[in-house]
């Protein structure tokens, strides 16, 4: 595993609205409430804290993995929905720390044998997940807002692999 990742990038913090379930009625409180009943962090200070007791959900750049190509669907219009679900023009995704650690040694793995990682999705905010419910109400589809998402947690990736050499 190439631990370089984790050590040049203990400080980063995603800038997102991120949804991390935790068991603290403490955090809870402070947490809103969807319109689904599913409490999640919608601030930079509020995550943080959430950090304090739960460092295992701290969240890194998946475009730190080297060789990596991103591809992020609901930043686009390349989608089932056919239009960006981000609304601007997204450039990066995150992932616990623990799934980028292992994804950087499959990615190095893969590039040993001429392929590289292609994400399509990663982490999603909240927000898209109900979007994305309210578009289709199939949990083939889409995660049913009132018990989120791996996604929105920070701990699922879409993903293919891609030839390094000819990109397909």
């Amino acid at each position: 595993m190439n631990n370089k990742i984790f050590k040049n990038c203990l400080s980063v913090v995603p800038i997102l609205t991120i949804y991390l379930s935790t068991g603290s009625l403490l955090y809870a409180q402070k947490m809103p409430v969807s319109r689904y009943g599913l409490p999640y962090v919608n601030s930079l200070p509020l995550y943080r804290e959430t950090l304090v007791n739960h460092p295992e959900k701290k969240m890194m750049p998946v475009a730190l993995i080297p060789g990596l190509k991103l591809d992020l669907r609901y930043a686009s219009d390349n989608n089932f929905l056919h239009r960006n679900l981000y609304g601007r023009n997204l450039r990066n995704s995150f992932l616990r720390s623990d799934l980028i650690m292992a994804l950087d040694s499959v990615s190095m793995d893969c590039r040993k044998l001429g392929y590289r990682l292609v994400i399509f999705d990663a982490y999603r905010p909240y927000s898209v997940t109900v979007l994305l419910w309210e578009s289709v109400k199939d949990d083939r589809y889409a995660a049913d807002p009132a018990r989120g998402s791996g996604h929105n947690r920070g701990v699922a990736v879409d993903l293919t692999l891609a030839n390094e050499k000819t990109d397909q």
